[in-house]
């Protein structure tokens, strides 16, 4: 995971980040807070926080990044095994990749050292930008990794074409949920990374760590407002031959 971050992204983590699985919320909390007691920190509330996405027994797979933490909880099987392990390697893979995104995130954004902000993604900027961008690392890592194919715009974009919310509407209520609309983010962040590169992307959590605004942020980083970018998107969100000509710089 650190080795394709670091070749493909130029980036590698400075902070320590502690792991834990489970198939199971309750399990997941233990594991979780035994690991924050052992730096001496206590994020409060972590039944309820892992709960919200992991169920006890849990029934599907979901990871969740923290200040210091990256929490996977998997689904429970009957039996733990080589074969298990062989099936849901990519799955679990895939998770650590978008939430080890979070983390650089947390990092670019200055966020891990605001002890009192372990898990808010308030300051990250929108959460369309946030998930999105962790989806795009994610999407990118299933390539690298193999077994997975390079979807054509067409396929990237026909979840964003469908979605009932803009990128407007995410923004407002603050969250991204489901499956359509992660994959709307991803799309978002996708075009933007196609026409001006991967490190404007990052380069976008850089400036919002250095205290500018998000509109600020993102003029610095795209050189267009943020707004614009929203009305443009609800038209290449359902058109290939615009969001082609917006990759190509038109």
């Amino acid at each position: 995971m650190e080795r394709f971050f670091q070749a493909r992204y130029n980036l590698q983590l400075a902070s320590r980040v502690d792991v834990a699985g489970a198939d199971s919320g309750a399990e997941l909390t233990k594991l979780a807070i035994a690991l924050q007691r052992g730096r001496g920190v206590s994020y409060g509330g972590m039944s309820r926080s892992v709960g919200r996405n992991c169920r006890t027994p849990s029934i599907y797979f979901s990871g969740q990044a923290y200040r210091d933490q990256l929490l996977i909880c998997w689904k429970r099987e009957a039996k733990f095994d080589q074969a298990w392990r062989r099936k849901v390697g990519p799955k679990i893979g895939a998770i650590m990749a978008h939430e080890y995104m979070h983390h650089i995130q947390y990092e670019l954004t200055n966020s891990k050292v605001w002890r009192n902000n372990y898990r808010s993604q308030s300051r990250m900027g929108p959460a369309w930008m946030v998930e999105g961008g962790a989806e795009v690392a994610e999407y990118e890592w299933k390539i690298a990794r193999g077994g997975y194919r390079r979807l054509s715009l067409a396929e990237l974009m026909k979840p964003a074409s469908k979605s009932a919310k803009s990128l407007r509407t995410m923004l407002e209520n603050r969250s991204v949920k489901g499956l359509e609309q992660y994959l709307t983010a991803r799309y978002a962040v996708y075009l933007l990374t196609k026409r001006y590169g991967e490190q404007a992307v990052l380069n976008y959590w850089r400036h919002v760590g250095q205290g500018k605004s998000w509109e600020a942020a993102f003029r610095a980083a795209f050189g267009q407002s943020i707004s614009s970018f929203y009305s443009e998107f609800e038209v290449m969100r359902r058109d290939t031959q615009r969001s082609a000509s917006y990759m190509a710089g038109g």
